[in-house]
């Protein structure tokens, strides 16, 4: 097996505010009346502000790993 390097996770954490819950869903094609778009908008929110938290000046950097 091969260990994912610092870029391949970093690539993968969310670095962008995911805005509110409608706009969310409008831009990722979940129903708005869904619990499971709630649940994941809510993971999201929290994986982008502990990044945030970890990386706040840095995110302009980071938003350019693809």
């Amino acid at each position: 097996k091969k260990e994912p390097s610092i870029y391949d996770v970093l690539a993968c954490i969310t670095k962008y505010e995911p805005g509110t819950f409608e706009n969310f869903c409008s831009d990722y094609g979940y129903d708005t009346d869904c619990r499971k778009a709630e649940k994941t908008y809510f993971a999201v929110q929290k994986e982008y502000s502990e990044c945030y938290k970890m990386f706040h000046d840095v995110m302009e950097e980071l938003q350019e790993i693809q």
